[in-house]
């Protein structure tokens, strides 16, 4: 169905606030008026991933949720990040790269999870990364991908 995307993400983001308040860790988010053809159940799943990810990494900084007009939501933080050589394979099942194979703190499911999810609903989901620079995940919602009728 068409789903307003700020309810959602404010969801998830009263989810995981006594984290990110425990952690120091400062969100940053605009409310949007956006909406998009898409499942709000999975996409609250596919946004506490994200920020389940963005503060499991992220020691001090900020993690912010942005929403586009295309629409497209942009999860980011400026955690460790991952090595520019690890990104293409972030989505793969039980890929954990090295920061998580160092920190132990990584099961090589959840991004996973979020990429099968994505694809399963038309959605987009790229990333990018460089180590000790931060993580980023773009999920763009395709209206070419179903047929919508109001």
């Amino acid at each position: 169905t068409r789903v307003p995307l700020d309810p959602v993400i404010r969801q998830a983001i009263r989810d995981f606030a006594p984290l990110l308040i425990r952690k120091k860790l400062r969100l940053q988010y605009e409310p949007t008026a956006e909406s998009a053809l898409t499942d709000s159940k999975w996409l609250l799943f596919i946004l506490h991933q994200l920020l389940s990810n963005a503060v499991k990494y992220t020691d001090r900084g900020r993690v912010s949720i942005r929403v586009t007009s295309a629409p497209a939501i942009i999860v980011a933080d400026t955690g460790i990040g991952i090595a520019p050589e690890d990104v293409p394979r972030v989505f793969e099942k039980g890929f954990t790269g090295d920061n998580g194979r160092n920190t132990k703190r990584a099961t090589g499911i959840g991004l996973y999870l979020v990429a099968r999810l994505c694809s399963k609903m038309g959605i987009d989901v790229t990333a990018a990364s460089d180590s000790g620079e931060g993580f980023v995940v773009t999920f763009a919602f395709s209206t070419n991908k179903f047929q919508y009728f109001e």
